[in-house]
């Protein structure tokens, strides 16, 4: 806990090789420690594990929600966000893109270390498949998650219906305690709460949504479902962050309109769709190697 962080390592100076620092909150604590008391860590080497510069998503939330006060503060956070890795002697992102902002600020130990995954895609053909589906947490109002999926509901659906079958709904599967998600009942999105294994659910939908506004890092939803073998429409924020090629490894749009319209071509073109699938699988095969992110994680370990 973070009470007992600083007696913890007290009690084990000189132990460790090696400390690992994830996220800015907790290097925000070590720094508070360090700054009282700075051999706390001996002679171990610090590791940044940054993932992101989290702050950027928020100046994406305050451009996309029209907030001008957290707009102007936005600059000055990603500033200090990056300053944290100052102490680091080593600094670790999730993508190319992520890293690029901490190399142009003059850190040169920058290592890259994004997902490992094999793929494993759900067998049920195209025909078979019904239902477009959303993977996330959806507890807090505040959360990328809530805001797409409400995006999606209000202005996207509406637009969607007419031009696919009836049936047809959004499945939207995690944790939903966020409570502006009342006002989704009857937009045709289905709060289906959290399952422990999706792998049923990814068989049986069609097309996978991820309509994220704002985000930070790698799109890890992206991922999962092209291992899946579910295709997906996003928004080209996510898709410049994974480095994907819209119209080739997934569809892309911006508005709700376009959005509506290509999420509407997929789920009706089986060419389209057999194409988008086997070339994100193609694309995860090639960057989430298991034994690619092993070699990663011991690089990063070794000095």
């Amino acid at each position: 806990g973070r009470g007992g962080l600083a007696d913890f390592l007290k009690s084990r100076k000189g132990f460790f090789d090696t400390v690992i620092v994830s996220r800015p909150h907790n290097m925000m604590l070590l720094r508070a420690l360090l700054k009282d008391e700075p051999d706390l860590l001996g002679k171990a080497r610090l590791v940044y594990d940054a993932e992101a510069v989290f702050a950027i998503r928020e100046k994406h939330r305050a451009r996309v929600l029209g907030l001008p006060d957290a707009l102007k503060r936005a600059d000055r956070e990603i500033e200090a966000e990056l300053a944290l890795a100052g102490i680091a002697q080593r600094v670790v992102t999730v993508s190319p893109g992520e890293a690029r902002h901490y190399t142009q600020r003059g850190y040169r130990d920058v290592h890259v270390l994004g997902h490992g995954l094999t793929p494993a895609p759900t067998p049920r053909p195209f025909a078979d498949r019904h239902h477009l589906l959303f993977v996330g947490l959806l507890q807090h109002d505040e959360s990328p998650n809530v805001d797409s999926l409400l995006w999606f509901g209000r202005e996207i659906m509406p637009l969607l219906r007419p031009l696919l079958p009836d049936a047809v709904e959004l499945q939207a599967v995690g944790r939903n305690g966020a409570p502006s998600l009342d006002s989704l009942a009857g937009s045709g999105v289905r709060l289906v709460g959290p399952v422990e294994d999706l792998t049923a659910t990814y068989d049986r939908c069609r097309v996978f949504i991820a309509p994220t506004r704002f985000a930070g890092g790698i799109p890890h939803k992206i991922h999962e479902a092209a291992a899946h073998g579910i295709p997906v429409v996003a928004t080209a924020l996510l898709a410049e962050q994974l480095g994907w090629t819209p119209g080739e490894d997934l569809l892309t749009a911006d508005t709700p309109e376009d959005f509506a319209r290509q999420v509407a071509a997929l789920y009706q073109d089986e060419t389209l769709w057999t194409k988008l699938r086997t070339n994100a699988l193609a694309r995860l095969t090639a960057e989430c190697d298991p034994a690619e992110f092993d070699r990663r994680v011991r690089a990063i370990l070794t000095f």
